[in-house]
């Protein structure tokens, strides 16, 4: 498998200056020149947007800072809010679910006779619901870090695939052929 394309900052061994300016302006032309830019949906989502703020740190690092990148960090911000919100359900339904067990133990000394076994089935129907609950927020949570681990993967391949468009070599100026030069009686 071909390795990725490095960029003219990362080149090691011997290049002309001509080949780096080149790769440096292919490199610029890649960019918009732009700052990535926040939507309102991961702004107001207090922690999307700290996902954001550090997304952003980092792409400054990396010199990755360019509004092509908006729509994607955006979304995989947006994700990550959304995950964090799903954890906070789960933990209510945890909460609820060790309320209604807890009442569920406690059928026999509150409840006589009919009365105990009508609650005990009540109480067995609402730990089942909760269980319910509990399995469908945790496949949407494991669907929403799916799709976030398919937007990161998707972004590195987005990074190094601009950087294996980028001309490896500089254009050799076109020669005479010295051949037909030597034919042709000039000298």
């Amino acid at each position: 498998m071909p390795r990725a394309a490095k960029s003219a900052d990362a080149l090691t061994g011997h290049r002309t200056k001509d080949e780096l300016t080149q790769r440096k302006n292919a490199e610029k032309a890649a960019m918009t020149g732009k700052k990535m830019k926040i939507a309102a949906e991961t702004k107001s989502d207090p922690a999307a947007h700290a996902e954001w703020k550090r997304i952003v740190s980092l792409m400054n690092k990396l010199d990755k800072n360019d509004d092509i990148f908006s729509a994607v960090m955006n979304r995989y911000c947006q994700l990550f809010g959304e995950i964090q919100a799903c954890i906070v359900q789960k933990t209510e339904v945890q909460r609820l679910l060790k309320k209604t067990e807890e009442a569920f133990d406690n059928v026999m000394e509150t409840y006589e006779g009919d009365d105990v076994v009508g609650q005990m089935l009540r109480i067995t129907k609402q730990i089942n619901d909760l269980l319910r609950q509990q399995a469908a927020i945790d496949a949407r949570i494991m669907s929403k870090r799916r799709m976030r681990m398919d937007i990161e993967k998707e972004n590195a391949m987005t990074v190094a695939a601009s950087l294996r468009t980028l001309p490896k070599a500089a254009a050799a100026p076109k020669s005479e052929n010295p051949l037909l030069g030597v034919l042709s009686g000039d000298d």
